[in-house]
């Protein structure tokens, strides 16, 4: 087996070391449709799209013209290229401008060289560059790379492409209705003629110019093709072999295109149009680097250890946690191994967060929750608008006895900002009522229930409910698995008690949005002064892609613990694996393989498919696995 193992890592290996590095690409054709007064926002490169794919963000606007920007596809940029950004601005007052900027900073790795791609074209009358509208340098259409929405380009810009209706100290006459690429100097200089370069291409209406602009992170430099029906007009590299220089002296660039216009006078105006816009380069893969974020509370209530309860921001973690009150006082610490009061949530799992919550007003309802923002919008982290699961562990520390009222209630579910209980914004809810009432059966009473939403962000109603069959019981444990598809607004729920489990797929978002809002929500609710709901929370993990395996032991998700998962655990004996967890013999969750992963595969030892029940291995099978494994590590630390 051990040989096989070895033969197995070396092919492996091999593998990597051979298999090219895949380019990422992201890119906006525009074909969602949307506009600023009616945006679609369930298409990626709509106008006013939501992030996805490589995009941290939609489409933003920065305007002082009274400016139309819609998709279009009247007269497309290309063959067969179908809808296309049309924008129309028009000057209000004199010397005014508009831009529009996306970024692709959290999908290409901006520190590495890469490729931006687009189709352009200047729908306005610019025959008469003398008599038209179009003849002033404040006249000007501009591309470029900065780091927040401009208008014109600025010291902050690395690359700069620009068409001109007059010459300035920036602009040399000769210059006037061509495109001018700028080399910069690296160092945040003034915008001067000097560094102009003329393409030689005088500015055309109604032509399509394609554009690709080679950035190359390392020099600092880019290099710019621009041509028109699949014919090379200009190419940087003919005169400055050594590429262009960026006018910003920022180490990288923004990752942000801009596409800006300007007007001289009041009433003039500019028109032009985008299409297949592309960026290619190096992904950060899995998004950000990174494919799972937890937290275990093995930091006890330190402020600096990522998982502590008042934790500092870290590896996925956007900020620490919170606490959102309305009526109530919030006890919530951590409870680490010797210390008082410490009861483990599950074998093997170490701390655990304890969280009790007691109201305080009279005649008045209470809410309590410990939050926590589990995204991020820059590097590392998960792809948020894709396919990701959520689990966690929950036990009831409160006599169930006094939990009997329709406002007496649990609630877990995500929001999109930190609150103390949720609201038509959330997204996924999981919720227990202590009595029936208005939004509240008699069937879900006591307890777990799943919200099926309808998407629409309208108000609970009791058909909405999924009953789980699960009931909520003092000292129970409860194992939540949460799948969330942002890209069909629905998610798949399981709860299981150790003995019961229940599954419901395909439940609806109860917000309108679309995208998570990624702030974990631990709510509580009570009706009566003094009343106190209690919880503890452990094992709370956040990871790409659908639900790892759910049996301990079970290292490649077919719930059968065996030789296989054995030999895994075996290979990587003593290691830390961080949040890689079970695939890597991590059963229980403290991030290392050891003697602690070894019993809880033992003890789950079998085929835990049904109907078949688990075989769970005679103690003197268990100690020679033991033997063994530990064996193999002593071996494997020689």
């Amino acid at each position: 087996m051990r040989v096989l193992l070895n033969i197995s890592v070396a092919l492996l290996t091999l593998v990597l070391l051979i298999a090219p590095a895949n380019a990422a690409e992201v890119a906006a054709h525009f074909n969602g449709g949307g506009s600023n007064t009616a945006p679609i926002t369930d298409e990626v490169d709509a106008y006013f799209g939501m992030g996805g794919s490589g995009w941290t963000a939609g489409w933003s606007e920065n305007s002082s013209l009274n400016c139309n920007a819609i998709t279009d596809n009247t007269n497309p940029l290309g063959v067969d290229t179908g809808n296309y950004l049309d924008i129309t601005a028009v000057a209000t007052s004199a010397s005014t401008g508009f831009g529009t900027a996306r970024s692709y900073s959290a999908g290409i790795d901006v520190s590495q060289s890469h490729t931006i791609e687009f189709k352009y074209r200047i729908n306005e009358d610019l025959s008469d560059l003398v008599l038209g509208n179009f003849n002033n340098s404040n006249d000007r259409y501009q591309l470029f790379d900065v780091a927040y929405d401009r208008k014109t380009a600025s010291g902050d810009c690395s690359w700069i492409i620009g068409c001109y209706g007059g010459d300035s100290t920036w602009l040399n006459p000769a210059d006037i209705g061509y495109w001018v690429v700028y080399d910069g100097d690296n160092d945040r200089g003034g915008f001067l003629a000097d560094h102009q370069v003329n393409s030689g291409i005088l500015v055309q209406t109604g032509v399509t110019y394609d554009f690709r602009i080679d950035v190359n992170a390392v020099s600092k430099t880019w290099d710019v093709t621009i041509g028109t029906g699949g014919t090379t007009l200009y190419d940087s590299t003919a005169l400055h072999p050594e590429g262009l220089g960026w006018r910003t002296n920022a180490a990288t660039v923004a990752g942000r295109p801009g596409f800006g216009c300007y007007a001289n006078s009041e009433g003039d105006t500019r028109a032009y149009s985008l299409d297949s816009f592309k960026i290619t380069g190096t992904p950060f893969g899995p998004y950000g680097g990174m494919t799972s974020v937890a937290a275990h509370f093995s930091g006890g209530n330190s402020e600096t250890v990522v998982d502590a309860y008042v934790g500092m921001a870290g590896d996925g973690w956007k900020s620490p946690w919170a606490q959102e009150v309305s009526r109530m006082d919030v006890a919530a610490t951590v409870i680490s191994p010797g210390e008082g009061g410490f009861v483990e949530v599950k074998s093997g799992t170490g701390a655990y967060l304890s969280v009790t919550t007691t109201q305080n007003t009279d005649n008045a309802l209470g809410l309590a929750a410990v939050t926590r923002d589990y995204r991020t919008t820059t590097a590392p982290g998960i792809d948020w608008s894709d396919l990701h699961t959520i689990k966690f562990t929950v036990r009831i520390d409160e006599d169930i006895t006094n939990f009997t009222d329709f406002d007496d209630r649990y609630l877990f579910h995500d929001s999109s900002e930190s609150r103390s209980g949720p609201n038509s914004m959330s997204t996924w809810m999981i919720v227990a009522y202590g009595g029936e009432g208005e939004y509240a059966g008699a069937e879900v009473v006591g307890q777990w229930s799943f919200c099926d939403g309808d998407g629409l962000g309208g108000e609970l109603v009791a058909s909405m409910n999924v009953d789980t069959n699960i009931d909520l019981v003092s000292g129970g444990v409860y194992d939540f698995t949460i799948v969330v598809d942002p890209t069909t607004q629905t998610y798949d729920a399981t709860v299981s008690d150790g003995t019961n489990s229940f599954t419901a797929n395909d439940l609806g978002w109860r917000t309108s949005a679309h995208e998570v809002g990624g702030y974990l929500s631990f709510c509580t609710r009570s009706a009566e002064l003094g009343e106190t709901r209690a919880f503890s929370l452990d094992a709370l993990v956040i990871s790409e892609g659908g639900a790892v395996p759910t049996i301990p032991g079970d290292t490649d998700g077919n719930n059968i613990v065996n030789e296989i998962d054995a030999a895994v655990l075996a290979q990587n004996w003593g290691a830390n694996v961080g949040a890689s967890g079970f695939a890597m013999g991590d059963f229980n969750g403290d991030e290392l393989v050891n003697a602690a992963d070894a019993a809880i595969l033992a003890a789950n030892w079998g085929d835990h498919n049904p109907p078949e029940s688990a075989a769970v291995p005679e103690p003197s099978t268990v100690a020679l696995l033991m033997a063994g494994l530990a064996l193999m590590g002593i071996r494997r630390r020689r």
